[in-house]
């Protein structure tokens, strides 16, 4: 029954309906089985992917779903161009259709870093350091190709005050029921100042923003990574991407293991000329504030998508976003209100109904 259900519900879809459409005008509709259609994953946004056998390939394609007044689809085509100019594996579009906002794109399959992660630990080294050399390979080419980078946008302080603001809004408010007293309010508008200052001190480069085990995919042909989820890339702080990879929302690593990797980061950074800091100390400190930035943003997005999207699965995520959040900011005599704020968190008298 719940088969049943599902499928008539992608039948009764007006977008899909549309997409059906468009694929059956297409040269290749001949060898495509619509009749298979089904959801391929969840996204964290507007956009939805469904699979699709392709029957002349013997495989699956994808088929993406962007609503053009909620997520236009030409950033994605561009960003996907920048991407594989610089010789990264991004999935292959095969069909565009900019006015109602589908594309057929290369399917690269089931298995992220995360499953990975959880399946096949011993392969976790290896996989962090093809994560690592694929954020140094698309630094590198993007500063050497800096007029092919010019129109994507900069990770200014603005965007980062209203990424930080969905701390404040959705976490705090809206998902924890809990209002700020003024000197509460002054500490943590502080706080943001403290980070958008430091993170907007560091070099910009390409960053893909959301570099993490649920965007990265282990390819089987090509023993490689393929990396999805580009569209918003910008050019940002250096150690952002790395922030991403390393202080995974849905996974957690020893402390002395992040310092092993950052190290193995800065390092190669290094020797590909990139404008990281000379001294290693000074790097773990911007990566840390980067950090603590994501972590606060992410905590914001994650209540966003339950509250406004019912996107529910994110919050039992809460937790270990929080938790690693204060153990980083606890490093820092910068940000003690912050920690004071999480620790009020903690007294919360129904504090487990919102994890």
């Amino acid at each position: 029954m719940a088969n049943k259900k599902k499928c008539s519900i992608i039948q009764d879809d007006s977008r899909l309906k549309l997409a059906r459409d468009w694929i059956n005008n297409l040269n290749i509709s001949k060898f495509i089985d619509l009749s298979s259609l089904h959801p391929a994953s969840e996204d964290a946004s507007f956009r939805r992917y469904f699979r699709i056998n392709d029957l002349k390939q013997s495989k699956s394609i994808i088929l993406m779903d962007s609503p053009p007044n909620k997520e236009p689809i030409k950033k994605f085509i561009n960003t996907a161009k920048i991407f594989s100019s610089a010789k990264l594996n991004v999935p292959k579009i095969f069909e565009t259709n900019l006015t109602h906002g589908f594309l057929l794109l290369e399917d690269f399959g089931n298995e992220t870093y995360l499953d990975s992660y959880k399946k096949n630990p011993r392969k976790i080294q290896v996989l962090l350091k093809n994560g690592i050399s694929s954020i140094i390979q698309l630094q590198s080419w993007g500063l050497k190709n800096q007029k092919k980078c010019q129109n994507l946008s900069i990770f200014s302080k603005q965007m980062l005050f209203n990424e930080l603001h969905l701390f404040e809004n959705w976490y705090l408010k809206k998902h924890l029921k809990m209002f700020l007293v003024k000197k509460e309010l002054e500490d943590l508008k502080k706080t943001f100042s403290i980070l958008g200052s430091k993170l907007s001190e560091e070099p910009n480069v390409i960053v893909h923003r959301d570099f993490h085990s649920r965007n990265l995919m282990i390819l089987e042909k090509k023993h490689s990574i393929g990396i999805l989820d580009f569209q918003d890339a910008l050019l940002g702080p250096i150690s952002y991407d790395l922030a991403s990879l390393l202080r995974d929302a849905y996974y957690n690593w020893r402390e002395d293991d992040e310092v092993v990797w950052t190290k193995f980061f800065w390092e190669n950074a290094k020797k590909q000329n990139l404008p990281v800091p000379e001294k290693f100390n000074n790097f773990i400190i911007n990566f840390d504030f980067n950090s603590i930035q994501r972590h606060l943003k992410i905590l914001g997005i994650f209540c966003r998508l339950a509250h406004r999207d019912n996107k529910k699965k994110f919050l039992k995520d809460l937790n270990r976003v929080r938790l690693k959040c204060i153990e980083v900011a606890s490093k820092y005599e910068e940000f003690r209100n912050l920690v004071n704020l999480f620790e009020k968190i903690e007294n919360l008298p129904n504090k487990n109904e919102y994890y």
